[in-house]
């Protein structure tokens, strides 16, 4: 297996020069290890990112626009921008003003290592924060992969996948990708309607004059209508990425997108219908018979509730692979554009309630309540999210 020791003196000054780059120690910095820096200044966040010079700049967005017009996101992708290298913010009013609004305070994480090895089917995830690593030599054990959420420069002195533990994995080696977004909530079924309440029974002796029928059962109330469910949430975008790989040893594929919208959340079931009241029993005395009360109706049941509509996807973002490679290996390139969220199904509408019985003698039973009307209506799925390319960089 490869080995940082065994690299030319050359990767291991570069891998040292990363590391005092960070601001540690590479004589003190050999094991794997994760830190989370704060520094002052842009310059200093530069500094520790190295992200080499790149062709083809873009202007920054707060040369057309002001700084105070800017949405916090704004100011995030503007700064992210920078300090790749792929928008420089020249004008130093413009550096003030943003160290400023950020209260002078960059956070990032550092992921220093000699020799990282990702075990087969593993996948080694940079998710928490604007992240930085300095890693010598990189094994992708079979069907390993790193996936990169955040903005990030990944360095390593070198690159190698073996068939170590054979076996299927991610269907790219590296993948950068934004944020899946939350799914929608799916409410829970709607209340059932309150139950009618039975007759009185009948009353027959032989003083005929307080004799009586039994009284119907009251109709059962109808099911609650089913609550609307929400909407799933927007992808976030891509991140902005860096790859450094000084020895590219084996071929690998790239993969660029944003992160896939959230799952409208489905709408709540209509409420069932409450049972019809039972109607009061018939009674005879002698000569004397009383009707027994007939039934009540079974209430409707509810309608469904609407379902949400699925989120979009976010946009890719700009990737650039720089490599060089002792054995020709190649990048291969996949611009993709992540799927938006899959739409809500409506609610089911709720059960008609059960009949109450007739009473005995001369008593009919109630009708049974009718289902719901309407089921609640489906969502739309989310459009999906822009592609952007990876620029290579061979060296």
């Amino acid at each position: 297996m490869a080995s940082f020791k065994d690299l030319p003196k050359e990767l291991q000054d570069n891998w040292r020069k990363r590391v005092t780059a960070l601001g540690l120690d590479p004589d003190r910095s050999q094991g794997r290890f994760i830190r989370t820096r704060i520094v002052d200044t842009l310059h200093e966040l530069k500094t520790a990112f190295n992200v080499p010079p790149v062709s083809g700049l873009r202007a920054a967005i707060t040369e057309s626009k002001a700084i105070a017009a800017l949405s916090e996101h704004e100011q995030r992708a503007a700064l992210v921008a920078h300090v790749s290298g792929l928008a420089p913010i020249t004008n130093a009013a413009h550096i003030t003003q943003l160290e400023d609004n950020f209260g002078n305070s960059f956070r990032y994480r550092a992921y220093v290592a000699q020799d990282i090895t990702v075990p087969a089917g593993q996948t080694l995830q940079i998710n928490s924060t604007s992240s930085v690593t300095a890693y010598g030599v990189v094994t992708l054990q079979g069907g390993a992969s790193i996936e990169i959420s955040v903005p990030c420069h990944f360095q390593c002195s070198q690159l190698v996948k073996t068939d170590a533990g054979g076996g299927g994995g991610a269907q790219y080696d590296i993948s950068i990708v934004g944020a899946t977004g939350t799914d929608g909530n799916s409410p829970t079924k709607a209340d059932n309607g309150g139950n009618g309440g039975n007759g009185d029974n009948a009353k027959c002796n032989c003083n005929v004059a307080t004799n009586h029928a039994g009284t119907p059962g009251s109709d059962g109330k109808a099911g609650k209508p089913g609550n609307s469910a929400s909407d799933g949430q927007r992808g976030g975008d891509g991140p902005m990425v860096t790859i450094t790989i000084d020895d590219l040893v084996s071929t690998i594929s790239v993969a660029n997108s944003g992160g896939t919208g959230g799952r409208g959340g489905n709408g709540g079931a209509g409420g069932d219908g409450g049972t019809g009241g039972n109607g009061g029993s018939s009674d005879t005395c002698g000569a004397y018979d009383e009707d027994g009360g007939n039934g009540g109706n079974g209430g409707q049941g509810g309608d469904g509730g609407t379902a949400g509509n699925g989120g979009n996807a976010g946009d890719a973002n700009s990737v650039t692979v720089n490599y060089g490679s002792s054995n020709g290996s190649a990048v291969l390139t996949a611009s993709l554009s992540a799927s938006g969220g899959r739409a809500g199904t409506g609610g089911v509408v709720g059960a008609g309630g059960t009949k109450g019985n007739g009473g005995g003698a001369g008593a009919k039973d109630g009708s049974p309540g009718d289902p719901g009307k309407n089921k609640g209506a489906d969502g739309h799925a989310g459009n999906d999210g822009g592609k952007a390319d990876i620029t290579l960089n061979k060296q």
